[in-house]
């Protein structure tokens, strides 16, 4: 941001801001998150720069539920928007932070549901680097509903997925 912000405006600042929002929403600075995702928001969308705005609204998305568990709305419009402009790992991510987040609400019914949904949009469209970690968020909501047998089968074809790559 230091060496961009001197150039002036550009995708590349748009998307470093955009960057900087997710890593502090990570970091749980829910605060400082929503300042860059807005300064990234604001850019993006001047420059008509759609996978970044797909990108921050994903973020954006993540930080209001993370403040408040019916904020559901915002990962949803994130995830049309994604796949209408045909950015399909950020439309997979945010149906997966939906999941994730609504599980860590303790709402395992409605994270089980679009944690299946973020699974079957990943497999659908190949974003795979995503689809094992929905899988594994998806065990976790079956171990915590005692479906042991469920929740072991995910996980161990996840971890074959690991090391088949991995001999690679």
């Amino acid at each position: 941001i230091e060496i961009l912000e001197p150039l002036g405006d550009s995708v590349e600042l748009a998307r470093a801001y955009s960057g900087l929002a997710q890593l502090k929403n990570l970091a749980e600075y829910n605060d400082q998150a929503l300042v860059w995702g807005e300064r990234a928001l604001d850019l993006a969308t001047r420059l008509g720069d759609d996978r970044t705005r797909a990108h921050v609204l994903v973020n954006l998305g993540s930080i209001m539920l993370d403040v408040d568990p019916r904020q559901t709305s915002a990962l949803l419009d994130a995830h049309a928007f994604a796949d209408e402009v045909g950015d399909k790992h950020e439309a997979t991510r945010a149906l997966g932070n939906l999941g994730y987040a609504l599980m860590s609400w303790a709402q395992p019914e409605p994270a089980l549901r679009y944690a299946r949904q973020a699974l079957a949009y990943a497999e659908q469209n190949e974003v795979y680097n995503l689809a094992s970690y929905v899988a594994i968020t998806l065990a976790w909501l079956q171990l915590r509903a005692g479906e042991w047998e469920e929740a072991e089968t995910i996980t161990r074809a996840e971890s074959d997925k690991s090391i088949s790559v991995a001999q690679l």
